[in-house]
C-alpha cells in the first residue's frame, strides 16, 4: 500500500481504479483527492464484506463502482437511492482461442485414457478450492449413493490445498478418506493444473460442479467450462444465477441439502444423457455473447467515457 501510495503522489493519475482492497481505495482517495476514484468490487455480499461505515464512505467518495456480478450494484443501490456516480458490471472473460477453438474429441479420448476411462464413461469434473465451502464431501457422497444403484460415474478433481491461502487440512484429509475407502476407482486428483493445460481437462468432462455453499462471484471455472461446450451443475447463489439459465446452459440446484439435489439431478441427466447435447451448444453460444474479452473491453471503454472530461 505505501509503494502504491508513493506512486500515485508521484504521477499523479487522472484516474485510480481500486479493486476489492477497500483500505487501499480509502488511502487513494486521502492521498491524491483530485483524481477520480472507482472502486471494483469483484465478489458478492457487499454489505458482509465491506460493513456500513466503508460503504457510507464509498458512497461519499467514489467517482464510479464497478462490480462482476450484478448483485453488488444492486446493493448498493439499495442503501443510497440516488447515486451521484455511473456503475458497471464488467464480467469476467474468456479468450475462444484458449478454450472453444481448443474443443477436440481426439484430445477428450487422450485425457481419459489417462486414467483408464473411454469415451462412455461418465465424467463429472471440478477445479477449484478444496474447501468445505465448496461441497466436495457432499459430490462424493452423492456419487457413492450412485454407485450402490448400479450408477458409475467418475469425478476429475483439480485443486491443490499446498497453493491455498486458508487451507483446511482436517477437511481435506477427510475427502481423501472418503474417496479412499468409497470411490478408490472413479476419483481422480489431478493437483493444481496451469491454465495453459486446462482446456485438456475440460475437454474430458461431460459436465462440471461448483457446489458453493455461502457465496459465489464470477467464478472462472464456471466460464471455461462453459466456453469449452461443458454444462454445468452449480448452486443458486451469487454469480452463478447470472450465468447458469436452469436446463439451458446448465442446471442450478438449491443449497439447502446440496447432496439429495445433487443426487436428483445427476439422477435425471443420467437416465437422459442426449440432453446434454443441446446444452453444449447453449454453453458455447451464451458465453460467445456474453463473455468474450473484447464484449468485456468494449464494455468497460464505454464505461470510461463517463470520465473524459
Amino acid at each position: 500500500y505505501e509503494g502504491i501510495k508513493r506512486l500515485v503522489r508521484k504521477e499523479k493519475p487522472d484516474i485510480v481504479i481500486t479493486f476489492m482492497h477497500f483500505e487501499l481505495f480509502k488511502k487513494m482517495c486521502k492521498v491524491h483527492p483530485k483524481a477520480k476514484h472507482i472502486y471494483f468490487f469483484r465478489s458478492t455480499d457487499l454489505k458482509l464484506r465491506l460493513g456500513d461505515e466503508n460503504i457510507k464512505f464509498l458512497i461519499e467518495n467514489s467517482n464510479g463502482f464497478l462490480a462482476n456480478t450484478k448483485s453488488p450494484i444492486d446493493e448498493l443501490k439499495s442503501f443510497s437511492s440516488n447515486l451521484n456516480f455511473p456503475t458497471e458490471t464488467i464480467y469476467n472473460s474468456v479468450n475462444l482461442d484458449d478454450f472453444t477453438n481448443k474443443i477436440s474429441e481426439e484430445l477428450s479420448t487422450q485425457y481419459r485414457e489417462k486414467f483408464n476411462l473411454t469415451s462412455n464413461d461418465f465424467v463429472i469434473g471440478y477445479a477449484g478450492r478444496l474447501s468445505e465451502e465448496k461441497s466436495i464431501l457432499e459430490l462424493f457422497k452423492a456419487v457413492n449413493y450412485l454407485k450402490k444403484k448400479g450408477l458409475i460415474v467418475h469425478l476429475l478433481i483439480a485443486g491443490s490445498i499446498e497453493i491455498e491461502t486458508t487451507p483446511n487440512t482436517f477437511y481435506y484429509e477427510e475427502i481423501i478418506d472418503y474417496a479412499k475407502e468409497h470411490l478408490s476407482n472413479q476419483i481422480h486428483f489431478l493437483g493444481w493444473l496451469p491454465n495453459e493445460k486446462l482446456y485438456e481437462f475440460y475437454n474430458a468432462l461431460d459436465i462440471g460442479v461448483l457446489l458453493s455453499k455461502y457465496s459465489e462471484g464470477n467464478s472462472m471455472f464456471l466460464l471455461e467450462s462453459l466456453s469449452m461446450g461443458t454444462p454445468m451443475i452449480a448452486t443458486s447463489i451469487g454469480g452463478n444465477l447470472e450465468m447458469i439459465t436452469d436446463g439451458e446452459n446448465g442446471f442450478l440446484i438449491d443449497i439447502e441439502n446440496v447432496e439429495q439435489n445433487l443426487i436428483q439431478k445427476l439422477e435425471t441427466i443420467l437416465s437422459n444423457k442426449k440432453q446434454l447435447n443441446q446444452m453444449t451448444l447453449n454453453a458455447i453460444n451464451y458465453i460467445k455473447q456474453h463473455h468474450t474479452n473484447d464484449i468485456m473491453v468494449e464494455k468497460f471503454n464505454n464505461f470510461m467515457q463517463n470520465f473524459e472530461q
